[in-house]
């Protein structure tokens, strides 16, 4: 009887050492935060899928959402109210080689890209509006050379032979159209990011 009573003795105070020496406790409490899934529908005016790329990989790198392309929690809905592009700098035209003269016309250097966008998120399952549609605008400046300007498409060798300037630019001088293709990674990068800020701070 009493070497039962040991025993028990023993192995009672050998769980209490065990127990006291372990730091670590299981919490009924404790949960794991999964991401939230989101869906994004087309998004009209995005025919080559750049936003929607830039809008996948910033919700990627919040950590709090997860794209989804069917079946997810929520269902992001992004329409481009408007898409301007407008010239913000100038210059003079200039004539001549050796003696150049600055002309009466201004030709256009530098561009600026805008961006607006509507934005909403919706419940998948109830389609219950979780967040109500906001406006996110951005925008990007850009230089270029105008193609009706010698002076900014060519150069003179020391040769005294005129070569295009733009093949030897290394992405740094473009045309109008080119710039504005160049810029957009940028533009939507940016909204992209604003997008996914301001989803987080609406806590869904």
């Amino acid at each position: 009887m009493k070497r039962r009573l040991l025993r028990f003795l023993a192995l009672f105070l050998l769980s209490l050492c065990f127990s006291a020496c372990t730091g670590y406790r299981f919490s009924p409490y404790e949960t794991v935060s999964c991401p939230i899934t989101v869906s994004i529908p087309y998004i009209c005016g995005d025919t080559l899928g750049i936003f929607t790329d830039e809008l996948i990989h910033a919700l990627a790198a919040s950590g709090k959402f997860v794209y989804r392309r069917d079946g997810a929690d929520v269902t992001l809905t992004v329409a481009i109210a408007s898409r301007p592009n407008e010239k913000i700098g100038y210059n003079y035209d200039v004539k001549g080689r050796d003696n150049p003269k600055r002309l009466k016309n201004l030709i256009g250097t530098e561009g600026r890209s805008s961006i607006c966008a509507q934005v909403s998120v919706t419940d998948t399952c109830t389609g219950a509006c979780l967040v109500k549609p906001q406006v996110v605008t951005g925008y990007a400046d850009y230089d270029y050379a105008d193609y009706r300007s010698i002076k900014d498409l060519s150069y003179v060798n020391p040769k005294g032979v005129r070569q295009s300037s733009i093949a030897f630019s290394l992405g740094q001088l473009d045309t109008f159209e080119g710039a504005q293709a160049d810029v957009a990674f940028l533009l939507y990068r940016e909204v992209a990011r604003k997008i996914v800020a301001a989803l987080l701070a609406c806590d869904l």
